[in-house]
């Protein structure tokens, strides 16, 4: 589960913007029955899913890349060491102040009972600074330092960091390698078990859910154990599937829907079968396309991060998927759900709380701003329990949306030009 995550300068982000799935202290906590708060320890309570809004080009999608590219890095940063890539870190680039400087990541997380606070800072010849910090879920426990290094200084923690050891006398860390990553290589329990959780990190493009279609293809040819429970909600959402199978076209795999086929009397008089792929809406496809990471996610506990997840997507289906992980008797294992999305009907006070609702905001400088409306200040203050915040946002009294004046001046100046050529 993530509490936490902050990046600076990297892309739009100029300041630290942090994102948080920590529940504030709000009524919402203790009337919305649907609302699964997770609760790992006395005082912490852990949000579900939280939707991310904001105007085209303000910075939502660079969020997601921010985890992205995190994850991605400590995945792959002891493959990178003999290969002449650059570290893919990106500074804000509309300030001469930020265009050299470092790109810094945070994030913080739950993984076998111990709350994980990593980070590092990186431009995209080398890691300049990275430190792991551990505390166990327990009354009255400490953070505690794992390790801590500086460009050449490398400090540890001789009993949790085993390999700590190793590292330095045989002299394996490099500028471009992250320390974790190689601990996880030298296969060192905090290190493998920090890892263990990136890799259940997932992220999808919501747009180009071509990249992920073929997971949700295998959960239904191999029956695994999500298999059930994709094929039940394909038929509750109402297109017209009562079953799917699997099958070969032209020496390739295939998904098969099958329907009912009615006489004029509305009797069932025989079986339809097309393709998924191009016999099915785009919006039918993505939605089977999500199903498979979305309950894996939810069988396994994992993170799920979908930008666009609204692209091709009813509003009221998507609703839906976002009620899996709000309901408790659903989301045993406490999966969250993060997405960007333009969906405003999703601002409803029964379904996300306000500390659930991110905006981003980007300045007359380019630079984007991240906050909840949980945390908005502005003329009157915080938002109250129960305000209209749908008809707010798209009304711009929390930003995050567009200004069009200047489109009405457009269409009034081209009104103008017409009737003064018509005066001529």
């Amino acid at each position: 589960m993530i509490l936490n995550f902050s990046v600076k300068n990297f892309k739009s982000f100029k300041a630290e913007a942090q994102f948080s799935m920590e529940a504030s202290s709000l009524r919402e906590a203790w009337t919305l029955p649907k609302a699964a708060l997770i609760e790992p320890a006395e005082g912490l309570k852990i949000l579900p899913a939280a939707a991310i809004y904001g105007a085209n080009a303000s910075g939502k999608s660079n969020l997601f890349l921010a985890m992205m590219t995190m994850r991605w890095f400590i995945q792959t940063s002891l493959a990178r060491e003999n290969v002449l890539n650059k570290i893919p870190v990106e500074p804000f680039q509309l300030s001469p102040d930020t265009q050299k400087e470092p790109t810094e990541f945070e994030i913080s997380f739950l993984k076998d009972n111990s709350l994980f606070r990593y980070g590092f800072v990186a431009n995209s010849d080398m890691v300049l600074e990275e430190w792991l910090h551990v505390k166990e879920l327990k009354k009255r426990n400490k953070e505690k330092e794992v390790f801590y290094r500086e460009k050449d200084s490398f400090y540890f923690h001789p009993q949790l960091f085993s390999k700590g050891k190793v590292m330095v006398d045989s002299d394996l860390i490099k500028d471009s390698v992250l320390v974790l990553t190689l601990g996880y290589q030298l296969n060192d329990e905090i290190a493998r078990s920090a890892m263990e959780w990136f890799v259940g990190f997932n992220t999808l493009t919501g747009n180009r859910d071509h990249e992920y279609k073929e997971f949700s293809y295998q959960q239904i040819q191999e029956k695994t154990e999500i298999e059930k429970e994709m094929q039940e909600l394909i038929r509750l959402a109402d297109i017209g599937i009562k079953n799917l199978s699997t099958g070969v076209v032209m020496d390739r795999p295939a998904i098969f829907t099958h329907h009912d086929v009615y006489d004029e009397k509305g009797n069932v008089v025989g079986e339809a079968t097309f393709l998924l792929d191009s016999q099915q809406s785009e919006g039918t496809q993505k939605f089977f396309h999500l199903l498979g990471p979305i309950l894996w996610s939810l069988k396994y506990g994992n993170v799920l991060f979908v930008d666009e997840m609204d692209t091709r997507l009813h509003p009221n289906l998507m609703e839906k998927m976002v009620e899996l992980f709000q309901d408790q008797r659903i989301n045993t294992n406490h999966a969250q759900l993060i997405f960007t999305t333009h969906n405003t009907n999703l601002m409803d006070a029964q379904l996300l709380r306000r500390d659930q609702v991110w905006i981003t905001e980007k300045d007359r400088f380019g630079a984007t701003h991240l906050y909840s409306i949980a945390e908005y200040k502005k003329g009157k203050g915080t938002p109250r329990n129960k305000e209209a915040i749908e008809t707010n946002y798209i009304e711009g009294k929390y930003g995050g949306v567009p200004f069009l004046g200047n489109w009405e001046n457009y269409i009034e100046s081209k009104k103008d030009e017409q009737a003064a050529a018509g005066d001529q």
